[in-house]
């Protein structure tokens, strides 16, 4: 009986020791289908790590680039605007230089402009001047005499003299005659027509003066009208 009943005992304990075997083969792939996994996680987990700072590097980059080129585009603007505002300040220096060019040039044409017409109206006025009688007195006397002044016999003084006409051409000339004394000065004017190179004896009398008078004096000038 016992012989018999070992070859079932025998059986029984090889199919637990199989099953035994079996769940601890079941148990040790949990286990390493656990440790994989978990490995398998970390492994993605540090992937998608690498991946996000990859990403973040490759996002700071592009953001540094874009601060460079808009701090270059900033540059670049001021650069232009530099550029700009110093070739209107160019332009501007350039006209005010035109312009005082200018105004230096309508100086000195106002000035030339004024210098012909003082030269013209000179040359014009020494032309009239030489063309004006000119009167040249010569050989003025001057003596006591006597006149018949409103209708009575008036002593006085009679002063001669020759005036002449020295210029190119015929004209009036004013004649001026003084007698001056101890008892005053009196003058006669009179206009006359010269023809050019003509000479008068002219006469003048002076009554005012008394026989007591004293260092008396004649004189004629000549000038025009």
């Amino acid at each position: 009986m016992n012989n018999q009943q070992n070859p079932e005992a025998q059986s029984d304990f090889q199919q637990m020791k199989s099953q035994k075997n079996t769940i601890l083969l079941i148990i040790i792939s949990v286990i390493i289908g656990g440790v994989v996994l978990v490995g398998s996680g970390v492994g993605i987990l540090a992937y998608r790590n690498v991946q996000k700072e990859a990403q973040e590097a490759k996002l700071a980059k592009e953001k540094s680039d874009e601060e460079k080129r808009e701090l270059q585009r900033q540059r670049d603007v001021e650069r232009k605007a530099a550029e700009e505002k110093r070739l209107k300040q160019e332009a501007e220096e350039r006209e005010r230089q035109e312009q005082l060019k200018r105004e230096e040039e309508e100086k000195l044409k106002r000035e030339e402009e004024e210098k012909l017409k003082r030269e013209e109206a000179e040359k014009k006025r020494l032309q009239e001047e030489a063309n004006k009688p000119k009167g040249l007195v010569s050989d003025v006397r001057m003596q006591a005499d006597t006149r018949i002044i409103d209708g009575q016999f008036d002593a006085g003084f009679e002063v001669t003299g020759y005036v002449k006409n020295n210029g190119v051409s015929g004209g009036d000339i004013k004649i001026a005659a003084f007698l001056s004394c101890s008892e005053g000065e009196w003058i006669r004017i009179q206009h006359l027509y010269f023809r050019a190179g003509e000479s008068m004896r002219l006469t003048y009398f002076f009554h005012e003066p008394t026989i007591n008078a004293t260092s008396c004096q004649a004189r004629i000038v000549t000038s025009s009208p």
